[in-house]
């Protein structure tokens, strides 16, 4: 997943909304969106896309892979993290509350696979 300044701007109507609550200080702001930048760059491409469209649309399976990838380079904290802009995306809103139980079910399910064959 490719984390661009665009992709949190909500003027548009296009982007997926603020990457932290607008009521952090400036620095605390820009520390969270540089947090998130950095999660993002820990999925290899194909994995950042299989877990993104896993955990929104539900339309792909993540690869042993990508759970591999998931798990042991992106960990939990930047998975729970980048989850919080999507929640509060408007465009995606709606669906939080899918949206944030998948998110733990790809979770769970990667979790489960990379530590039954991880050594």
């Amino acid at each position: 997943m490719q984390v661009t300044p665009r992709m949190f701007s909500s003027n548009d109507g296009e982007g997926i909304g603020d990457p932290s609550p607008s009521n952090l200080p400036r620095e605390e702001h820009q520390e969270s969106f540089e947090f998130l930048i950095k999660c993002a760059t820990k999925f290899t491409k194909d994995c950042g896309y299989l877990t993104f469209n896993s955990i929104v649309y539900r339309n792909v399976t993540v690869t042993k892979e990508c759970c591999d990838n998931l798990v042991n380079r992106v960990g939990k904290k930047c998975h729970d993290g980048l989850i919080v802009p999507l929640l509060e995306a408007p465009a995606l809103k709606g669906n939080a509350s899918q949206i944030a139980a998948s998110n733990e079910e790809v979770w769970s399910k990667c979790s489960s696979i990379s530590s039954q064959t991880s050594h």
